[in-house]
């Protein structure tokens, strides 16, 4: 089944890439400029697109490749195809960004949501996404999970004061009056979440963007029902005279639905979301907390000795053995890192039981991978294609990106490479490469995705409310995220 066919209310989202030219600003410095024109030609004059983002896992964010997130990428996108610079505002709040959008200290907001009240006072790009309301509730044995508003009525419901929810709950109200909902001002929809984890509510409303995100830090909450109304999300612009901004802005997000673009976003962003279960997040988070601090302090020393990011190799060793130092496979390897007999003994471990020599060389192996990879794949492709290496051996991979060459792909763009590899079981193809039959090829693939599934947690807890103080103590904070590679 295809990522959009799992992923309904993601299906419509867009966005394309550029490198970086702008900076992130603080809100109050922007706000002490002068008002400025936000029509085509006045962003030319000045050089750059000014655009209100706010951080999180769906939009925007900090890892060790840098700067990233599906609506930092339109934007970027967009500031190309303007032949300008981009420069971020980061706000905390929808309210916030449309207020830049307002006064003219922005040229737009991106993924605002399109209510009919906002409708009446700003002008929308064309829908980049459209994005179904969750109910998201405590599960429990005494107390089923709410199927309707109406049952909803008596519960305790959570809701961001001023988001875009709270026209659909109005509506709602209408046909059953005993509904109510508290609102909780500044409150993101992981502090939502975090209210009913923590008992402090009964359920929130949330979007599904968000909680495909943060379900693993909340393995003991539910979706109970969908609200009836998904929400159309896109780019916010003042209203004015010169409509040439959203004109242009809409021929862009056209063209990049059309172009492979979206496609290639939608992957690299959400299809790895839900390879793994409720059960597999919450043992996760649990080995995050009981067995992680033991090697926290390796990971970190060899993943600085070797120019990785110490939480992408630690969620190669959990793929690897769960942090068990004793796993061992049925096909001989061993260890934390799973290393087998020969490259263990390539690379000096004496010891493959022993935790701390494991992930030596582990780490020095995935370094070697990199370094064997052609300096000009662009991150996070090059990560991708050196951990289905790590898995699958360089040689699949380096035939599987010649393959992807002769057939007319990008080989160096780890979703065409995947394509690939995954025909290196077949005759056809294989049989037209140097190494050949790839048992290996598909395991190696939904490696990758479990690998990249586990590091985005990590990133993840490294900027949560709920996980932040415990991975901060280990050393993940956001700026050593940014900068670790």
């Amino acid at each position: 089944m295809s990522w959009a066919n799992r992923f309904p209310s993601l299906r419509s989202r867009a966005s394309t890439a550029i490198a970086v030219v702008g900076v992130i600003v603080v809100t109050g410095i922007l706000l002490t400029a002068r008002g400025r024109d936000a029509g085509i030609d006045a962003i030319h004059q000045r050089g750059e697109l000014v655009v209100a983002i706010r951080q999180g896992p769906a939009s925007y964010y900090l890892n060790s490749f840098g700067q990233a997130g599906f609506e930092y990428d339109l934007a970027q996108g967009f500031a190309r195809d303007l032949g300008v610079s981009l420069k971020l505002v980061s706000v905390d709040s929808a309210e916030e960004g449309l207020e830049l959008v307002n006064s003219g200290k922005v040229d737009l907001a991106v993924g605002e949501a399109q209510t009919v009240g906002r409708t009446k006072q700003f002008a929308f790009s064309m829908p980049v996404q459209s994005v179904t309301q969750h109910v998201v509730c405590a599960a429990s044995r005494e107390r089923p999970l709410p199927a309707t508003v109406t049952e909803l009525a008596n519960r305790r419901l959570v809701v961001t004061a001023g988001s875009h929810h709270l026209e659909q709950l109005a509506d709602l109200r209408a046909a059953v009056p005993e509904f109510t909902w508290q609102s909780l001002d500044g409150a993101s929809e992981e502090n939502l979440l975090g209210h009913v984890h923590q008992q402090q509510a009964d359920c929130a409303v949330v979007d599904a963007t968000e909680w495909e995100f943060q379900r693993h830090l909340f393995p003991d909450l539910q979706v109970a029902f969908d609200l009836p109304k998904p929400t159309l999300f896109g780019w916010a612009l003042a209203r004015g005279r010169d409509s040439s901004l959203r004109t242009a802005a809409n021929a862009y997000l056209a063209s990049r639905l059309t172009d492979g673009t979206v496609a290639a976003l939608q992957d690299r962003y959400f299809a790895h979301l839900q390879t793994l279960t409720r059960i597999d997040g919450k043992r996760f988070y649990k080995a995050v907390r009981y067995r992680l601090p033991t090697y926290v302090d390796a990971f970190r020393e060899e993943a600085a000795r070797n120019d990785i990011d110490w939480r992408l190799l630690a969620a190669v060793a959990y793929q690897e053995s769960l942090w068990d130092p004793a796993a061992q496979s049925p096909t001989g390897v061993q260890g934390l890192m799973q290393l087998t007999l020969d490259t263990a003994m390539e690379l000096g471990i004496d010891d493959r039981t022993d935790p701390i020599a494991s992930i030596k060389g582990g780490a020095r192996y995935l370094r070697q991978i990199l370094n064997q990879l052609p300096a000009d794949i662009p991150e996070a492709d090059r990560t991708w294609m050196a951990l289905a290496a790590y898995n699958a051996g360089v040689a699949h991979v380096q035939d599987a990106r010649e393959l992807t060459r002769k057939r007319g792909g990008n080989p160096n763009a780890w979703a065409d490479v995947r394509a690939n590899l995954a025909l290196l079981k077949q005759e056809r193809w294989y049989s037209q490469t140097r190494y050949g039959y790839a048992r290996g090829a598909t395991q190696a693939i939904i490696y990758v995705r479990h690998v990249s599934r586990y590091y985005d947690l990590l990133v993840l807890a490294s900027n949560s409310a709920s996980h932040g103080e415990m991975m901060l103590a280990m050393g993940g904070s956001a700026a050593h995220a940014a900068t670790a590679n």
